[in-house]
């Protein structure tokens, strides 16, 4: 068949291909179990069986053992006589013994080493491809390849090769080992030596590290393509072997895989995964590694949470809490992150399986050793739960507003406990503060309690707690008083006869005349009776002499009194409305849209509105209002609604705001349906609703409304320009007359027209203003409507105007005047506000400074001054005063700032008249009741607004406000005893500085905390500007202060914390250091103070724990940089402390053997004694963690603490206080995070002996290595021996020699095989 094969191909002109002869065994030749024949060998002519000759042709081939001609027979028989002999076992024994070192010395080693790394030879690309595709065939050997090796495969096209052509990995490992070995000859080929080759080698292998980094994340990148997961569970398992050869820098490789991890998607998140967990027992017994890990797992875990469609990222979730449990579980330390741990804490308590209580023990040990480096900045540490409540408690209560939401409130109190006493309490104290501001407080105090007494609490039982210790309240002389007084006091309604028989006959026993109560009833009714003759006057009341309300006291009449008469007054109300309004209807709605009107006047009810509210009821005022409401008349709903937007706060604490609003907004509706709309009735109820939350619907119709009203008003005249109607001069009988007929007679006016008209009518309402208010009014109304012609002409006219009146100091410009205007809408004044700031703030010289400041006050005499001879019943007089107050309460910052440039100014004019006023302004009801709002609820910008005060007139602006603060804090400039008499230096306002730090310290609690902060920024600020005490006043402030701190912490309060945060760093600052001082001189440094301090350690040790809480309180002013001159002091301490237990004995309860320490009883008070100065320090270094971070100054000062912690950890000594050891650890890895790695180098060389303790191995990243316990012996000395790994290879050379390997056989007299 070759042959018809080869003539085949020749005919065909084509050379047949040569296919080499491979023999194939025989089917039936019996085989072994590793599929090999029996007895087949390929002919070869020089083998035995190849050779027929005559036996093995009759007999067959076979292979025949060598049999010795000496060993023929047993050698028992020649044995036996030399046995009998008594030296034959010696003999036998000798002649084993020669056996066996002819025998070790003839197959021990001793060859020299001939290994050498595979050479790299070039190759063609047929061939090196044909090379990787036998190294890919497990069945081709590895001592064929090993002859050559392909030169140019090397770094990442290695790894590339052997993924493409799936080489198995034993295999890959083999030939990266083989390229490495001949890279590191190569360093020592071209000359380098020591140091300079072995960096070349530790570059080398960084750079193969790399390589690897990047073959892993390309593999990685491409997920979801085609064979991906084959190639990626080759790549892992490449990347595995290649670490654990030993063949990457694990350093670099560990801290690239953690970052990749960091900076991952949520999608690359379950791969990367897969490969730490590769690596995950290294990486978690690194403190450096362990703790990114931890970080990293927490940060996923987070974000997954957190993703909008959480439901893709489940499994994500739950495997990542599974891997946090196990790492928590394995070590907890690498959770100590003080840094974030308010950012992890609620996500790894998500974690916790509250069912495990190992896992929930681990949590709550992780907790309190992160807490311990929770820095104090900003917020106050309270051992006392509740006092952290009831600082919460009335952090909610100063907010109530419009939108005060009861419901927290309540919550908050009724998760106090069982005993609701603390928060009624508080309640109770805040609502009869002084130093909070408005009656609405009473009306949400009464909510909540009645929200708690419908839960059983006992509410009555609190209230008498209270009265009791409020002895010094209003009308309470004494303790035992109270309850009299309380009787005195309880409103009469509803009450039953036998009860007010009791309540008449107590009050009769202690004193008190109960016909004094009915004759002040009836002179009440009877003042009411004659001012409101239509509604009230009665045969009995006109039987009562009596003068108007306004000449009665309203502040001496009880509040039985007051009672009984607002709900009087409400009855008498109630019985001139229509019964469909009172009680045939059940709605608001229904009440106020059916049936007859009320026949209450406007007159009537502006004057019932100021009796009620001069009775501070507005529970009956909200009565009186829904019963008015059914009124038709347009005026009496504009004043209810701007009775509404003087209370809305008091009504919405009532709850009555919505409904009235409400009821209000359909009543307008009812009435614009039988009459024209009025604008002004629609403004006043838009004020009102742009107020409420929750009303833009009503509000936007409303605008509506308003809108149409004003168009209609606009077209109900034929268009015709004015000036053709307008005379060449108007009369001067009745000006406001003709001006109505002119104005009624066109809808549009030139400006010389609007002008004219301008100026005629305020020439007349300046004439008016001190005469009549009704005229005033009307003519004020008369320049309203002249404003809709023509807006900014008119507004600038009125500015101009005004500017000149406040110019020409003989012209005042008074409130009679503004007043209307500002009512009517002529002016607004927010204008007027803007008007006096371009005074304020225009460049001017100085002969203008006082037109300036006279704008200024002229403008806050009207914003903060009653209008003088105004009627307070008339609607212009209240709508003003509304004006008045929204103005305050909308601009109060801006005011506040106003007052204080204007002080600085008038310092600096000297104008005695200007600083009269401003006295008085100072003085004023309104300014009290607005700077102590500001200061409750804007307490940061008023702290801003102090703290701009200029340096040239600083401190005598300073003492009128800090005269301001005192008469807040209800402070008097007297001193009470002759200790504080002794104290009165020459400073501010006479009262010596000490002592107003004492004062501010003794009255500082939750509700008078703004205003000490105030004071106290007051009084360091007046002592920074001071030109004769700045540095003496501020250091006795200083040494005051801190003495008074140091009280309050002894007390165990700590509000003291707020008070000081609002002090400038610097000043907080020389507090620290203070207390710093303090700590660092009650340590004992030699063995004689520590007896002292056993001796007196009650008081050296409470005053040093104070001490440490100021300085926890006042860490925030640590500079950034720390305290350089601080950290060797600790660490000196720290080494004294450890020195001095190094005299101690193995047991802490062994007597010392220090003779200065005879005195001692036994050895275990010393410890005592260290153990707490060292754990002070400790504390002190947690808080001072700025001055030792990195930095090439300190690492010095870094490296000496740590080694002085780790003596703590390792020292006998400390195990039996494992908090302190804990201690110690957890400041350890602060600092080790914080470490540059050469210190940390040196560290562990420096404490390698010692590294048998597993926390310093944790610490340090210290691992033993396969060739760390190897050692060399030259010349009787133990010398490490290094292995290198990458010439650790199988089959390194074709031919099998003795000592073929890269570790020489013959140090460790090795044996032949």
């Amino acid at each position: 068949p070759n042959r018809e094969a080869a003539t085949q191909g020749s005919e065909l002109g084509k050379e047949p291909p040569v296919k080499p002869y491979v023999l194939v065994p025989p089917p039936i030749a019996p085989r072994f179990p590793k599929d090999r024949t029996v007895d087949f060998f390929p002919w070869s002519g020089d083998h035995p069986e190849d050779v027929l000759s005559e036996q093995v042709t009759k007999q067959g081939f076979y292979d025949k053992s060598q049999v010795s001609q000496n060993e023929t027979n047993t050698a028992s028989t020649a044995l036996r006589q030399t046995f009998k002999h008594k030296s034959g076992l010696q003999t036998l024994s000798s002649l084993f013994v020669s056996i066996y070192e002819q025998r070790q010395a003839h197959g021990r080693v001793t060859a020299p080493s001939t290994f050498k790394p595979p050479p790299r030879v070039t190759l063609t690309d047929t061939k090196r491809e044909a090379w990787l595709r036998d190294l890919a065939n497990p069945s081709v050997p590895l001592r064929r390849l090993s002859r050559t090796i392909p030169h140019g495969i090397r770094g990442k096209v290695l790894l590339e090769q052997c993924l493409g052509k799936n080489i198995p990995t034993a295999r890959a490992v083999w030939l990266a080992k083989c390229v490495g070995a001949n890279e590191m000859r190569a360093f020592k080929r071209k000359g380098a030596s020591g140091a300079f080759a072995l960096g070349g080698e530790v570059k080398w292998v960084r750079d193969w590290t790399v390589f690897v980094e990047q073959f892993l994340e390309g593999v990685i990148s491409i997920c979801g393509e085609k064979d991906w997961k084959s190639k990626m569970d080759y790549t892992a398992r490449l990347s595995s072997h290649l670490f654990a050869e030993h063949l990457l820098d694990k350093d670099h490789y560990f801290g690239w895989l953690l970052t990749s991890f960091a900076a991952s998607s949520l999608d690359k998140v379950p791969i990367w995964l897969l490969v730490l967990q590769i690596f995950w027992e290294e990486l978690i017994h690194s403190r450096k590694n362990g703790r990114r890990l931890a970080e990293s797992l927490l940060e996923k875990l987070l974000a997954a949470t957190n993703y909008e469609e959480k439901e893709l990222f489940i499994p994500i979730v739950q495997r990542l809490s599974h891997l946090v449990t196990r790492l928590m579980v394995a070590r907890p330390s690498n959770f100590v992150l003080p840094k974030r741990w308010s950012k992890y804490q609620t996500i790894l308590h998500s974690c916790v399986d509250r069912g495990n209580s190992i896992t929930a023990a681990l949590y709550a040990k992780v907790t309190k050793r992160n807490l311990r480096f929770v820095d104090t900045i900003s917020r106050r540490q309270d051992t006392d739960v509740g006092t952290s409540s009831r600082s919460r408690l009335i952090e909610l209560l100063d907010s109530a507003g419009v939108c005060f939401n009861i419901t927290e409130v309540y919550s908050l109190i009724s998760n106090s406990g069982q005993d609701h006493r603390l928060p009624i309490i508080t309640l109770l104290e805040w609502m009869s503060s002084s130093y909070r501001e408005g009656v609405f407080r009473v009306f949400v105090a009464v909510r909540i309690l009645r929200k708690l007494s419908e839960i059983g609490t006992d509410i009555n039982g609190h209230i008498l707690d209270f009265l009791a210790r409020s002895g010094k309240a209003k009308g309470l002389c004494k303790d035992d008083e109270c309850d009299i007084r309380l009787l005195a006091e309880l409103p009469l309604q509803g009450l039953p006869t036998h009860v007010l028989n009791l309540r008449r006959m107590l009050l009769k026993e202690a004193g008190f005349n109960p016909q004094h109560e009915a004759r002040s009833i009836a002179e009440a009714k009877g003042a009411i009776a004659h001012q409101l003759p239509n509604l009230f006057l009665t045969p009995e009341c006109e039987a009562v002499s009596s003068g108007p309300w306004t000449e009665i006291s309203v502040s001496r009449l009880s509040r039985t009194v007051l009672s009984e008469v607002c709900h009087w007054i409400r009855q008498q109300v109630r019985n001139h409305t229509s019964m469909s309004h009172s009680e045939e209807s059940s709605s608001t709605e229904q009440k106020i849209s059916g049936g007859e009107a009320t026949s209450v006047t406007a007159h009537e009810f502006d004057t019932l509105r100021s009796i009620l509210e001069s009775c501070q009821d507005l529970s009956i005022l909200a009565d009186v209002l829904r019963i008015t409401m059914s009124s038709n008349d347009p005026n009496i709903l504009a004043s209810i609604a701007d009775t509404l937007n003087m209370n809305l706060g008091s009504l919405a604490a009532v709850g009555a705001i919505n409904e009235l609003f409400h009821g209000l907004v359909e009543r307008e509706r009812a009435v614009s349906r039988q009459m024209p709309p009025e604008a002004f009735l629609l403004t006043s109820i838009l004020d009102v609703g742009s107020r409420l939350p929750g009303q833009d619907e009503i509000v936007r119709r409303l605008r509506q409304d308003l809108g149409r009203c004003e168009q209609l008003k606009a077209t109900t005249a034929a268009w015709s320009p004015i000036s053709d109607h307008m005379p060449d001069a108007l009369p001067n009988t009745d000006i406001r007359e003709e001006v109505e007929r002119i104005l009624a007679s066109g809808t549009s006016m030139e400006k010389h027209t609007l002008t004219r008209l301008f100026d005629a009518l305020l020439i007349k309402l300046k004439s008016v203003s001190k005469h009549s208010e009704e005229e005033t009014t009307n003519l004020a109304n008369l320049l309203s409507r002249l404003r809709r012609f023509d807006v900014s002409c008119f507004d600038g006219l009125m500015v101009a105007s005004l500017d000149r009146w406040i110019g020409d100091a003989g012209s005042p410009c008074s409130s009679d005047i503004v007043a209307p205007l500002v009512s009517s809408g002529s002016i607004s004044l927010l204008t007027l506000f803007e008007s006096s700031a371009m005074y304020r703030e225009s460049n001017v010289e100085d002969s203008a400074k006082q037109i300036k400041l006279r704008a200024t006050v002229v403008f806050l005499e009207l914003v903060m001054s009653e209008r003088d001879g105004a009627s307070q019943t008339s609607q212009a007089a209240y709508h003003w005063r509304l004006k008045q107050r929204r103005f305050i309460d909308d601009h109060a910052l801006e005011l506040l700032t106003t007052f204080v440039k204007m002080i600085e100014k008038n310092i600096e004019l000297k104008d005695a008249a200007k600083e009269a006023k401003l006295n008085n302004l100072l003085q004023s009801p309104a300014f009290t009741s607005m700077l102590r709002i500001l200061i409750v609820q804007s307490t940061a910008a008023v702290q801003r607004c102090f703290a701009s005060i200029s340096r040239k007139s600083g401190s005598e602006a300073l003492l009128e406000l800090d005269h301001k603060m005192d008469q807040l804090l209800g402070e008097d400039h007297n001193p009470k005893s002759d200790a504080e008499v002794s104290l009165v230096q020459d400073d501010m306002h006479g009262v010596a500085l000490e002592l107003q730090i004492i004062r501010i310290m003794r009255q500082l609690d939750d509700l008078t905390l703004p205003f000490c902060q105030m004071k106290l920024q007051l009084l360091f600020k007046g002592s920074t500007l001071s030109v004769t005490h700045t540095e003496g006043s501020q250091s006795i402030l200083i040494s005051s202060l801190y003495r008074s701190i140091s009280s309050a912490v002894a007390d165990g309060s700590s509000i003291w914390v707020d008070a000081v945060s609002v002090l400038d760093n610097e000043v907080v600052s020389q507090i620290r250091e203070q207390a710093e001082g303090q700590i660092m001189s009650s340590i004992p440094t030699n063995k004689t103070a520590l007896a002292a301090d056993i001796d007196d350690h009650d008081m050296n040790r409470t005053a040093a724990l104070h001490s440490l809480s100021i300085l926890a309180a006042t860490a925030y002013s640590i500079p950034q940089q720390g305290v350089a001159e601080l950290g060797p002091n600790i660490i000196e301490n720290i080494e004294g402390l450890l020195q001095s237990v190094s005299h101690q004995g193995a047991n802490g309860d062994q007597p010392s053997i220090d003779r200065n320490l005879s005195i001692l009883s036994d050895g275990k008070q010393l410890l005592g004694a260290i153990y707490f100065w060292v754990d002070v320090l400790l504390r002190v270094v947690i808080i001072h963690r700025g001055t030792f971070q990195q930095t090439k100054v300190r690492t010095f000062d870094q490296a000496r603490l740590l080694i002085a912690l780790c003596s703590i950890l390792v020292s006998e000594y400390f195990e039996d206080d494992s908090d302190l050891t804990d201690t110690a650890l957890d400041v350890a890895s602060c600092l080790v995070d914080d470490l540059p790695d050469e210190a940390r180098i040196q560290c562990m060389k420096y404490l390698k002996e010692r590294s048998y303790d597993s926390r310093l191995r944790y610490l340090f990243g210290y691992q033993e290595g396969p060739s760390d316990r190897l050692k060399l012996s030259q010349r009787g000395k133990l010398r490490p021996y290094p292995l290198r790994h990458w010439e650790i290879l199988p089959e390194p050379t074709p031919v099998v020699g003795d000592n073929d390997t890269s570790l020489s056989l013959t140090l460790f007299e090795a044996r032949k095989a």
